[in-house]
């Protein structure tokens, strides 16, 4: 950890405790795996993950307590403390923004076995229909190229969400960050990329 660099690109950043910080030692990246329509859809994940839900859908408190008190057979899920990523990539009004989500004091919820040492970025869209524009990889490489030397990251552990569960042996379908996302073509354009400063909102 870098905390020069740190301070340097604190604007990037949730929490300014930087002691407090989870160890990071990877990058994930992910994708929503629903359609980006130009409004701010990372504000509606934010809200999925920090509501009780049964069967991946949203419910009241009351419903929730009802339906475990009554034995009913179903996936439960309580609310998590904020969103899962620690940062979401999206076009509103024809723009893309970076939105800050989790803070890095607390390990995320994004990717099994991972969490309590990465960064999770999700880039909002279906990357399995549809390749990323040339725009979001060179947004996506700039966060990473900022993060690689705040936390000394070597690129070869920017990993997608796919590559991170093959290298903790998970068995899992999920092709995310999308078939047509090249994780080759980002770690290599991260190597050469400029230094910029980005737009960023808090979520």
């Amino acid at each position: 950890m870098n905390k020069e660099l740190l301070d340097k690109y604190n604007y990037l950043f949730k929490d300014k405790n930087f002691d407090k910080y989870i160890p990071i030692e990877y990058i994930i990246i992910h994708h929503s795996d629903s359609e980006d329509d130009n409004s701010e859809n990372a504000l509606e994940i934010k809200k999925y993950h920090t509501s009780y839900r049964i069967n991946y859908k949203i419910v009241s408190e009351e419903e929730f307590v009802q339906k475990i008190q009554l034995g009913t057979k179903a996936i439960f899920e309580f609310p998590w403390t904020d969103v899962g990523y620690n940062y979401l990539i999206e076009k509103v009004n024809d723009k893309f923004t970076i939105f800050i989500g989790r803070s890095l004091t607390i390990p995320g919820a994004h990717t099994l076995k991972m969490n309590n040492k990465s960064i999770g970025i999700c880039l909002i869209g279906n990357y399995d229909t549809t390749a990323p524009t040339e725009e979001q990889y060179n947004l996506i490489a700039h966060l990473c190229n900022i993060f690689t030397k705040c936390f000394e990251i070597p690129i070869e552990n920017i990993l997608g969400h796919r590559e991170a569960n093959k290298l903790n042996n998970i068995i899992s379908q999920k092709t995310c960050p999308g078939t047509k996302f090249d994780m080759d073509y980002l770690r290599n354009k991260i190597k050469v990329i400029d230094d910029i400063e980005l737009d960023v909102k808090l979520l």
